[in-house]
Formats: structure tokens, sequence, C-alpha cells
């Protein structure tokens, strides 16, 4: 599986051309925002009036897959619910993340652009500095939010697999997403 990662825009989302497109959607939050945001609105507000019927309400661990063709170049389009920001933190970034790629992994998706869990409420800066160097199951180094380190983030090409026997942040881990900038 091939994960990328893009800016919040619609021109390079319809450049992407990717099987899937993850979004979060928080809870309490309307209209969406971030990427669930221009979806809405290239949906024409169907993401909207599923939170107003009570359908989806954002709220942590919840899945909607909904599809995205011919409005975007999407089959599929996952949102997953994160929670209200006031109580996002890095567990719920941990558990999100997991959820996303077990869900990627069981519908047997080659291809995603995903949009960080939090990332549309500024909960995880893109550019915010490395504090430790766990992995998820998926290879996928942590970060804490808001705290700062000497060390900078990764790029995403530097996300890429790397060998269990690399000493830090190793996995053995059978099935890792390979992960690339766009």
């Amino acid at each position: 599986m091939e994960l990328r990662f893009t800016l919040p825009q619609l021109r390079k989302l319809d450049l992407a051309g990717t099987e899937v497109l993850v979004c979060g959607l928080a809870e309490g939050e309307r209209p969406p925002k971030g990427v669930a945001g221009l979806v809405d609105w290239r949906l024409a507000g169907r993401l909207s009036r599923l939170v107003a019927s009570g359908f989806v309400s954002g709220a942590l661990g919840e899945t909607l897959l909904v599809p995205g063709r011919p409005k975007l170049p999407f089959d599929k389009i996952l949102l997953f619910g994160v929670g209200t920001a006031r109580d996002f933190s890095e567990l719920v970034f941990r558990a999100v993340v997991e959820k996303v790629l077990a869900t990627l992994e069981g519908l047997k998706a080659r291809t995603a652009v995903v949009e960080l869990p939090g990332r549309h409420f500024t909960a995880f800066r893109p550019n915010a500095p490395r504090t430790s160097c766990s992995r998820s199951r998926a290879g996928v180094p942590s970060t804490t939010p808001g705290r700062s380190s000497s060390r900078s983030t990764p790029s995403a090409s530097s996300l890429s697999r790397r060998s269990s026997s690399d000493g830090a942040c190793g996995s053995s881990e059978r099935h890792r997403p390979r992960i690339s900038g766009l």
C-alpha cells in the first residue's frame, strides 16, 4: 500500500489520483473543516447533510465510507471521527491512525491520500519537531503536538520502510505501507 500526503487544497487533491482519500471529521464541527470541508464543498454539502441528520457526528472511532466519483478523482472517501478538538491528544492521534491503517488494509487499498488526524484544527502541525521515536504497527513515527526537540521532522520519503535492524524505531511488522510525499 502506498500512502501520500499533500496540501489540503482541491487542486492538489485533484492531481493526487489515488484510490482512496482519508480525512478526519471532528465532533461538533459544522460545517466540516480541512479536507472534509473541501470534500463537502465538492459534494454539494453531502457531508453537512449527513452530520445534520445525525447519521454521522465525528465521534471518536466513527468511520464513514462515501463514494467520491464523479465529483472527485477518488473511488472512495473515508472519514474518521477524531472526537472534539478540545479532547484531541497524542493517544487519540495514535488510535485514529491505527484505525485508518487497519481500515485501508481491510479494503485492500493500493494507494491513498491521508490527512493526518487533527491537522485541520491545528492539533498536529506538519512541521512540528519529532519528540519520540516509537512506531505504530504501520511504521509511522509518533509525534507529540506542541512539544519541541532538537531533531527535525523526517520527510515523508524518509518514513518509507526501514529495516528492523536499523536500531532507531525498528519494527518487525510483516506489512507496512510505503509512504511518499507529493
